[in-house]
């Protein structure tokens, strides 16, 4: 099914499109730099990729989960809040069969 031209542009061309949108870098009053995620996007993703077929969410979940967990590091205080709000959501949307990967 790799041939579908559906499924060739949503992996070559919206899934990355919309992925570049999930962080946004932020410099706060000192300077220093940090990121922030977008919890709409990282949801939007999740859902798109559950109504994928099996081995295309598998494949493409765990980068999504670990890039809400990267923003998890950050300094900014709020910025690791809004991960831990996104990261809770997205371990309720998926199921309990998840959250080992979580």
């Amino acid at each position: 099914d790799a041939d579908n031209p559906i499924r060739r542009s949503l992996f070559r061309r919206i899934i990355p499109k919309v992925e570049q949108y999930l962080i946004k870098e932020d410099v706060d009053k000192t300077g220093s730099r940090f990121k922030l995620i977008r919890p709409p996007i990282a949801l939007a993703l999740l859902k798109l990729f559950q109504k994928l077929p099996a081995d295309d969410c598998n494949q493409k979940l765990p980068n999504l989960l670990l890039t809400v967990c990267r923003v998890l590091q950050s300094q900014d205080s709020s910025a690791r809040e809004d991960a831990r709000k996104t990261l809770s959501r997205m371990a309720v949307t998926l199921g309990v069969e998840y959250l080992p990967s979580i």
